[in-house]
């Protein structure tokens, strides 16, 4: 049986989607993304379970999402993805959301890797089986997505912490990467929020945290451009880092 180079799915947004003023969360849109790729890898023979055969993950590395307009509660939307032809060790996809009236409302670049669980080793595309044959080439997004570079005073703008608990881990026993997203909009004011459209979020996953890992939070603001840090103080390491775009 033929794949499809790209997956197409209806999504209603229902009120556990949703924020305080009915516009879909960012962390929920994570969950669309990966749900779907999920769902498409799968198809492709690189899902869950044949990974799993080979004591093998997938892992999110770094995404990218540019908004003109968010859903709000009750919005049907058409989500569509993609893998781009995999690199050596890295596998890009692609993400696209249009509203009913078939206007491009969000869009996103995303990389990817697959990881051997107790070495925690990248494996390269070349030994996994994927059974997708034709690749689309459409790059919606054309940003490098390097490395965030911060002001050396970040470290005074102390925003929070947080233990990861269980309601933060996922199938693979880490902090799941929709979590991220739930961090990075707890540094805002809910009155700041109010008045506040995102226009892009960049999240760089630097490093994975585990259950009982306190993570200390920082942030820097310059024209509406905020850049967060994630810091893991249990393993002293950088956890995340991210920015986003307010109008």
């Amino acid at each position: 049986m033929s794949v499809s180079s790209s997956k197409e799915q209806k999504i209603k947004i229902k009120s556990d989607h949703v924020d305080f003023q009915r516009k879909l969360k960012i962390s929920k849109l994570l969950e669309f993304f990966q749900d779907i790729a999920s769902d498409h890898a799968e198809e492709m023979g690189l899902g869950f379970d044949e990974l799993n055969k080979r004591n093998l993950m997938w892992v999110l590395v770094k995404i990218k999402i540019e908004v003109c307009n968010m859903p709000v509660q009750n919005d049907v939307i058409t989500l569509n993805t993609w893998p781009l032809e995999a690199k050596i060790a890295f596998f890009e996809r692609e993400f696209q959301i249009y509203s009913e009236n078939g206007d491009e409302i969000i869009k996103a670049t995303s990389v990817w890797c697959i990881l051997d669980k107790d070495t925690r080793n990248i494996v390269k595309s070349k030994e996994m089986n994927c059974v997708l044959t034709e690749y689309l080439t459409d790059k919606l997004i054309n940003d490098k997505m390097s490395k965030i570079s911060f002001n050396e005073n970040i470290f005074n703008c102390f925003a929070f912490d947080k233990t990861i608990r269980y309601s933060d881990m996922d199938c693979n026993v880490h902090f799941n990467n929709t979590k991220f997203a739930d961090i990075i909009m707890d540094c805002f004011d809910i009155k700041f929020l109010e008045n506040k459209v995102i226009k892009s979020i960049y999240i760089n996953f630097v490093n994975e945290g585990k259950y009982s890992d306190n993570i200390k939070v920082y942030y820097e603001n310059k024209d509406m451009l905020y850049k967060i840090i994630g810091v893991n103080a249990t393993k002293n390491n950088n956890m995340f880092e991210a920015e986003i775009n307010f109008n």
